[in-house]
């Protein structure tokens, strides 16, 4: 008997209101769900990997241009498939099937799923997106905008994505170790914005070079929350530190410059080594810091106290 084939899977901005790419994971899953077979196209990469597409050329279907038998198998999984998308009387709809970032600094992204988007009249929804870093943890994105506006969730995200970043001391690079764990969310309130992000770590720690064996400073159960709305911000953060140490801090001020300033931070430690990132000549040094300061003023003229 016959059997039916999807060629290239399920997929055209039109059919059955799927909007999938040729070759995607979304146009082979649409083809399954109705019981139908899968036909697809697949080249080599210029290190010899298989590589599921169908043109010669990257034109078409991605951002890129040339052969994809030119490129590395790591090179193709760096470009962006175009996505798909539909136009119903002015509303777009739509999926991004898959996507790797490579930053020039840091890890890969990968998408972990298919996103799905929808824009109808002004308000605009985003499936629950996330990417993968190639070192380890997620970040995810949702949306119903203006509805309930963006939340973001970051799970195990370690330290090490900042390090790239940060700036040598005394020609040794700075190596973190700990993850964090983030959830935000931003939304429109009146013709501005107002949101919130907390984030938490349970512990980490910082040290001078891959060979060094101890850390210059390191805490436990760090908190910082910020709130903020169109009339103030507000942060505040916490953490307890190595050798029976702890740091909390607050502030609270406005969005224009001459806003006012309120905060306070108390700090209370006797470790110290973390002095070494100032100046080469201080090694190990030693002692105990206690300090109580206070924030006053405009944030265009500070007073400290």
């Amino acid at each position: 008997s016959d059997y039916v084939f999807a060629h290239r899977g399920l997929h055209g901005p039109r059919l059955h209101g799927l909007g999938a790419v040729e070759n995607s994971a979304t146009a082979f899953a649409g083809a399954i769900a109705r019981g139908l077979g899968i036909e697809c196209d697949v080249q080599k990469s210029s290190d010899d990997q298989a590589m599921v597409f169908h043109d010669f050329e990257l034109d078409r279907l991605t951002g890129e241009t040339g052969a994809l038998n030119t490129r590395s198998s790591v090179q193709l999984g760096a470009i962006t498939l175009s996505g798909s998308g539909q136009q119903r009387n002015n509303n777009w709809s739509g999926s991004l099937d898959t996507l790797k970032l490579s930053v020039a600094r840091g890890t890969d992204w990968t998408l972990q799923q298919p996103a799905r988007f929808a824009q109808q009249g002004s308000n605009w929804t985003l499936s629950q997106t996330c990417l993968a870093a190639n070192g380890g943890g997620s970040l995810c994105a949702n949306a119903n905008w203006p509805n309930k506006g963006i939340n973001v969730r970051g799970e195990e995200l370690p330290l090490t994505l900042l390090q790239p970043w940060l700036p040598r001391v005394d020609n040794r690079e700075m190596v973190l170790r700990g993850n964090i764990d983030l959830d935000g969310n931003v939304r429109p309130q009146g013709n501005q914005w107002a949101g919130n992000l907390d984030v938490t770590s349970s512990e980490g720690g910082l040290k001078l070079g891959t060979a060094g064996r101890r850390e210059l400073a390191s805490y436990k159960a760090l908190t910082l929350a910020i709130n903020f709305n169109p009339q103030r911000v507000q942060a505040t953060l916490g953490s307890d530190l190595s050798g029976d140490g702890r740091i909390d801090a607050k502030v609270t001020t406005g969005w224009d410059a001459y806003a006012p300033l309120a905060g306070e931070l108390q700090i209370n430690t006797s470790q110290i080594f973390w002095l070494e990132l100032f100046s080469p000549d201080l090694v190990r040094p030693q002692g105990k810091l206690e300090g109580n300061i206070t924030l006053a003023g405009t944030r265009a003229e500070p007073i400290l106290g």
